[in-house]
C-alpha cells in the first residue's frame, strides 16, 4: 500500500468512537486461532506474530518477555521448561560449561534469565534459573573439556536472505529479506520483538516465543543501521555440528544487534561464537558494507559482495559458496558449484523420496540464481514494492507440483523462485542511523499460490487464518514511540482499504466479507488506541505489557487493512507488474 494524503476524519466521529470504546470492558486481545479443545492452555499458531515489548535493565527485560509470552500465549510455553525431576550431576557440570561461554559473549543474559524465572514464577508456572538456563542451552554433556574456570561458577537460584543497496536499490538505501522454514512441522509460533535496553541499541527481532533466539539466523534490524538474516547451510559432516565440544547457545543474534555499531563489529561477533551448525548469516548496514559468514563447528568463511559475482547486493539461501563451504555441503557425495547459485549435491536417482540434503540445496541453488537475476536485471529499482514481490514471484508452476521424479529430472527448475510454501514468516528490513528503521512482517507465506519449497508436501505450511501480507513496526526511538507510530500506520491503512472497499457495491461478489474483514481491523485498532490509553496511566512491567498489547492490536489492524487493499488491488508477484520489463530466468551451471 503505497504512502497517501492524510486522511482527516472528523472529529466528532473520532470522539464517539473512543468514548465507546474506553467504556468496554478490557480484554487481552486475541492472538491465536481458535482452540480445537476448549481451555486447553495449548498455544496456536497466530496468524499474525505478535508484538513483544521490551525496555529497561536486563532482568527487567528477561521478566518483561516471559510476563508477555505467558499472557499472549497462556502458560503451556513456560510450562515445557520446568524440569520436576531435577538435574542430574553430570548435567549441573555441562550446564555450568556452557553458562561459562554465556559470562564470556553474552553475558546480559545471565540477568535476563533471572527475570524470566521469577515472571513465569509470578504467573503460577514456578521456574529456576537453572530451567531457563537449560531451556536455551540444552544438557548435552562433552566430559572433560568444560572450561576449567567454568566449574568454580555457581548456578543462581530461583531459509531465503538478501541484501540490497547503493546502485541495486531505487534511492540507494538498505534493504534485507529473509524467508524463514518452520523449526518443526507444524508448531510455529512467532513474534517481533522490539527492544529498548538501557544499554546498548534498540533493535527489533522477529524469533521463537520460547527461545528469544537461540536460533542464530532470525532476523533483526538495529537503530545504528546494522540488519541480520541468515539460513541454514545445511553441511551434512557430523564435524560441521560441533559435535564434541561446548559452544556458546543463548542470545547470538540480540547481542549483535544490541551490541554492533556496524557490519563489521556483528561479523567479528559471529565469528567468535563458534558455532554448533552450519550457518549462512548474512550482515549489511546503511554505509554499504556487507557479509555472508559461512560457519559451522569446523570451518569459518566470509563472502564480501563481488565474490561470486554480486554489485550492490549479497544473498545466500540453504547452501554454501565458499570452497571450504563446499566441502561441508558435498561430505562424500556427489555434486558441484554452480555459478551464482552455489554448491548441491546431485540429486539421487532410484527414489522418490523428497526431502534429503540433494533436494534442498538444489532448490536453494535454483532460488540463489533468481535473486541474482533479479537484482542485475533491475540494478535501480529495487524498493520496498520489488522486495515484496521478489517474495511473491512464482514463476511458472509444474503441472504436478509433487513430482519428486520430474523435479530431479529438471534439477528443480520450477522450484526457482523465492515465493514457497514452507516460510514460517518473511520479512522485509529497512534499516536506518537513527529511529526512522521499519521491519515489515508477514507470518507465513507472502504469497497466495506458491511452489513447495522443494518437491513433496510434507513441509508445507498452512497457517489458521493466514493473510499473505505484511505489516509495518516501526522501530522508534522508545517503547511510547513505536507504540504512538504503530497507530498512525494502522490508521492511514485502515483509511486506505476503506477508500478503495467503497468503491465497491454491497452486491458485488465479495463485498460482503471485505465489509467484515475491515470492521474487524477497525475494531482492532481501536482496542490498541484502549490499550495505549490504560498504558500511559500504567507503570513499570505492566505499562510494558499493555504497550505489547497495544502493537499487537495496531499491527494485527494493519495487516487486515492491507489483505483488503490488496484483495482490490492485485499485489505484484513479477517484474511487470511493477512496470518494469518481462523477467528472463537464466540458469549457470546447467
Amino acid at each position: 500500500m503505497s504512502k497517501g494524503k492524510k486522511i482527516r476524519l472528523r472529529p466528532l466521529l473520532v470522539s464517539l468512537c473512543l468514548t465507546l470504546v474506553l467504556l468496554a470492558a478490557c480484554a487481552a486481545p486475541a492472538l491465536a486461532g481458535e482452540a480445537s479443545v476448549p481451555d486447553s492452555g495449548l498455544p496456536l499458531p497466530p496468524s499474525i506474530a505478535p508484538v513483544i515489548v521490551l525496555q529497561g535493565s536486563d532482568y527487567n527485560m528477561g521478566y518483561q518477555y516471559f510476563q508477555q509470552v505467558n499472557e499472549l500465549f497462556g502458560p503451556s510455553i513456560l510450562q515445557r521448561m520446568q524440569r520436576p525431576a531435577g538435574f542430574t550431576d553430570a548435567q549441573i557440570v555441562a550446564l555450568k560449561a556452557y553458562q561459562w561461554y554465556v559470562m564470556q559473549y553474552t553475558p546480559e543474559f545471565i540477568e535476563m534469565f533471572k527475570g524470566m524465572a521469577q515472571a513465569a514464577t509470578d504467573a503460577g508456572v514456578p521456574l529456576s534459573y537453572t530451567e531457563v538456563l537449560a531451556n536455551y542451552v540444552g544438557t548435552t554433556a562433552y566430559p572433560g573439556t568444560e572450561p576449567e574456570e567454568s566449574q568454580d561458577d555457581t548456578l543462581p537460584p530461583s531459509c531465503c536472505a538478501w541484501a540490497a543497496w547503493g546502485k541495486t536499490t531505487t534511492d540507494g538505501g538498505l534493504i534485507t529479506g529473509q524467508a524463514m522454514d518452520a523449526p518443526s512441522g507444524e508448531f510455529s509460533n512467532y513474534v517481533a520483538i522490539a527492544a529498548y535496553p538501557d544499554t546498548g541499541n534498540a533493535y527489533i527481532n522477529v524469533t521463537s516465543p520460547g527461545s528469544l533466539n537461540s536460533n542464530p539466523v532470525m532476523p533483526g534490524i538495529n537503530n545504528k543501521g546494522v540488519s541480520t538474516t541468515g539460513n541454514s547451510g545445511e553441511a551434512t559432516r557430523p564435524i560441521d555440528r560441533g559435535v564434541g565440544a561446548y559452544r556458546l547457545r543463548a542470545g547470538l543474534i540480540l547481542h549483535m544487534l544490541r551490541f554492533a555499531n556496524t557490519a563489521a563489529k556483528a561479523k567479528d561477533m559471529w565469528l567468535s561464537y563458534q558455532q554448533t551448525g552450519s550457518w549462512n548469516v548474512t550482515i549489511s548496514d546503511v554505509s554499504g558494507n556487507a557479509f555472508v559468514c559461512e560457519t559451522s563447528g569446523a570451518f569459518q568463511e566470509v563472502r564480501e559482495p563481488g565474490d561470486f559475482g554480486e554489485g550492490d547486493f549479497i544473498h545466500s539461501r540453504n547452501n554454501h559458496f565458499t570452497d571450504e563451504g563446499g566441502k561441508a555441503n558435498l561430505g562424500d557425495q556427489p555434486g558441484k558449484f554452480y555459478p551464482h547459485g552455489g554448491w548441491s549435491q546431485d540429486p539421487p536417482a532410484g527414489t522418490d523420496d523428497p526431502g534429503g540434503y540433494a533436494d534442498i540445496m538444489m532448490a536453494s541453488v535454483r532460488v540463489n540464481q533468481t535473486v541474482y537475476n533479479m537484482f542485475t536485471q533491475y540494478r535501480g529499482r529495487v524498493n520496498l514494492d520489488f522486495a515484496k514481490m521478489l517474495f511473491r514471484f512464482t514463476g511458472e508452476m509444474p503441472k504436478d507440483p509433487w513430482d519428486t521424479v520430474e523435479y530431479r529430472k529438471t534439477k528443480a527448475r520450477a522450484w526457482e523462485t523465492p515465493g514457497n510454501l514452507d516460510s514460517a514468516f518473511v520479512t522485509i528490513g529497512m534499516p536506518a542511523d537513527g529511529d526512522t528503521g521499519v521491519m515489515y512482517v508477514c507470518t507465513g507465506p507472502a504469497v497466495r499460490v506458491g511452489s513447495p519449497y522443494e518437491a513433496g508436501p510434507y513441509d508445507d505450511l498452512y497457517l489458521i487464518e493466514g493473510t499473505n501480507t505484511f505489516y509495518a513496526l516501526p522501530l522508534a526511538k522508545n517503547a511510547d514511540a513505536m507504540v504512538s507510530q504503530a497507530r498512525t500506520v494502522a490508521k492511514r491503512d485502515i483509511a486506505w482499504a476503506y477508500q478503495r472497499l467503497m468503491w465497491k457495491n454491497y452486491g458485488d461478489v465479495g463485498f460482503a466479507g471485505l465489509r467484515a474483514l475491515w470492521a474487524e481491523a477497525n475494531t482492532e485498532y481501536f482496542e490498541g488506541a484502549n490499550w495505549t490509553t490504560r498504558a500511559r496511566a500504567a507503570t513499570g512491567n505492566t505499562k510494558l505489557l499493555y504497550q505489547c498489547y497495544a502493537a499487537t492490536c495496531y499491527t494485527r489492524a494493519d495487516a487486515h487493512a492491507q489483505q483488503i487493499y490488496e484483495a482490490l488491488v492485485k499485489p505484484a508477484t513479477t517484474p511487470s507488474h511493477l512496470g518494469l520489463k518481462k523477467y528472463k530466468a537464466i540458469s549457470y551451471g546447467f
